[in-house]
């Protein structure tokens, strides 16, 4: 498998730990792009928009490839997935 895309409502991308602190992603941040490239330090934690649940993705080390795509709507932009190339590794 070359990778996988995930579909979900998601309010803040977080990459824990990356460099002593936590990365933080809200698509409403970065109203120009639709699509952003995140760094990948083997776990990613999306928190679900008006839930109190989360998409949790973990991965062993190698050359993989993250990002988040934003939907278009400007008032409540979320990121409606998470496309992930996972160089051939498994992915949790």
């Amino acid at each position: 498998m070359k990778g996988i895309s995930l579909i979900s409502t998601i309010e803040y991308g977080v990459v824990p730990g990356f460099i002593g602190d936590d990365l933080v992603f809200e698509a409403r941040e970065y109203p120009s792009t639709s699509v952003l490239h995140v760094p990948c330090d083997g776990l990613f934690v999306g928190l679900l928009k008006g839930r109190n649940d989360m998409l949790v993705v973990t991965w062993p080390e190698g050359a993989q490839k993250m990002k988040l795509v934003s939907g278009n709507k400007a008032g409540d932009r979320l990121v409606e997935s998470v496309d992930f190339d996972n160089d051939g590794t498994r992915i949790y």
